[in-house]
């Protein structure tokens, strides 16, 4: 027994080390996880703001995981890569998040001595925007339609979803012959179809409002004013910059928008009856200034090819950006039949759509990512007016004013 003992006491002395050097492995581990949701929390949201190069967000990333801990993880980190940075899903070129992963060395104190050498420890997290199927989004939270399709309307919208942050009964309003073909309706009241309507959709009602994805997006800043702010007939070709007192294209007008940003100030953005838009691809126009306008777009008013949002910078994504302060409504009116793809922002307005007026990319241009998002304040669809959302980007996930969450 004594030789027994003799034997089996340094055993089971080791396997208590063992013992102990696992438990501090596993405390490691759960002080690296959550350095590692630290850490991907604020490099999604350093992302979101701007930062688009992935190596940039590795020093947020570390500081970050660094301050979670009380810097406890310094010098355990291991020196050669400690934080990875990858974007989410894997490989997209436009990202919906940011994965961290943290590699540690966890050290071998008593299973030392049975040849066991530092052990590897990662922990991963995943931090991104918070995406919502939803492509029509109505902000109002009064009691009253927030969005409503009626006469001989068309909405299709098969590829994603329309959400009212209504109240009431009538949150969701369908009636006429208007027809919705769409993902889903959600809505914080009800859904009312009636009439001689007819919908295809998922409703869910009572649900909790959404919050406006955009809220965060920061205005341009203001240039000297352009020359001229009224254009047409004829050829027309814009360049980025600032127009004071709105920005009119004339009836008759075939006019090509360079790329940029268009700072539209104290006025309304008309575009008129029998205008061609040749070109408008990767434009943002900002309808600002201390009396903001809005857009009417009317009669007979085309585009040759798709008017798109910026796919990069502050604005990517986003198509037309009416100012908070604004308290003018927006029109898209008549005969108008524009191909458009990106995010028409109005967060304290209405937007419209009236008569035989048709937007959407066409057949031909649709793809996924390819679509229009609408958020204001109330969304109307009337008359025998056609909207076609197509497969756009999610809300939110553009970059601009973002809201971050944990994904995974």
């Amino acid at each position: 027994m004594a030789i027994l003992t003799a034997i089996l006491i340094p055993i089971l002395v080791g396997f208590a080390g063992i013992a102990i050097d696992v438990g501090v492995w596993y405390r490691e581990r759960s002080r690296l996880q959550i350095a590692a949701d630290a850490a991907a929390m604020a490099a999604a949201r350093a992302y979101f703001a701007g930062d688009t190069t992935l190596s940039d967000l590795q020093p947020v990333a570390l500081a970050e995981a660094q301050s979670a801990t009380d810097s406890y993880l310094i010098g355990t980190l291991s020196p050669n890569s400690p934080v990875a940075i990858a974007a989410y899903p894997s490989g997209a070129s436009q990202p919906t998040g940011i994965t961290v992963t943290l590699t540690s060395a966890g050290q071998p104190y008593f299973s030392r001595l049975f040849g066991i050498n530092a052990v590897k420890i990662t922990a991963t997290a995943t931090a991104g925007a918070l995406v919502s199927d939803a492509c029509v989004l109505a902000l109002t939270s009064a009691n009253t339609q927030g969005i409503s399709i009626t006469g001989s309307a068309v909405v299709n919208s098969p590829d994603c979803s329309l959400f009212s942050d209504a109240a009431g009964t009538s949150s969701g309003y369908v009636c006429g012959s208007a027809n919705v073909d769409a993902l889903g309706f959600g809505t914080v009241g009800g859904v009312s179809v009636g009439c001689s309507a007819s919908m295809t959709a998922d409703e869910q009602t009572n649900q909790p409002p959404i919050a406006n994805p955009l809220s965060n997006l920061t205005p341009p800043a203001a240039g000297p004013c352009a020359s001229q702010n009224s254009f047409g007939p004829g050829y027309i070709d814009l360049t980025p910059g600032t127009y004071c007192g709105g920005l009119t294209i004339s009836a008759n007008s075939q006019v090509t928008f360079q790329p940029g940003t268009y700072i539209i100030t104290n006025g309304t953005f008309t575009i008129n009856g029998n205008t061609t838009i040749v070109s408008a691809d990767g434009v943002t126009f900002y309808l600002g200034g201390s009396t903001p306008g809005g857009i009417n777009w009317s009669g007979n008013t085309s585009s040759n090819v798709l008017m798109s949002a910026p796919t990069s910078g502050p604005y990517a994504g986003v198509l037309v950006y009416q100012d908070p302060a604004a308290t003018a409504g927006n029109t898209i009116t008549g005969n108008t039949d524009l191909a458009m793809s990106g995010t028409l922002y109005f967060p304290s307005t209405s937007f419209q759509m009236i008569g035989n007026s048709t937007a959407g990319p066409t057949t031909v241009q649709t793809q996924s990512g390819v679509g229009i998002n609408i958020v204001a304040q109330t969304v109307s669809v009337t008359g025998n007016a056609t909207l076609d959302t197509g497969d756009p980007q999610p809300i939110g996930a553009s970059g601009a004013g973002a809201q971050i969450s944990m994904l995974q």
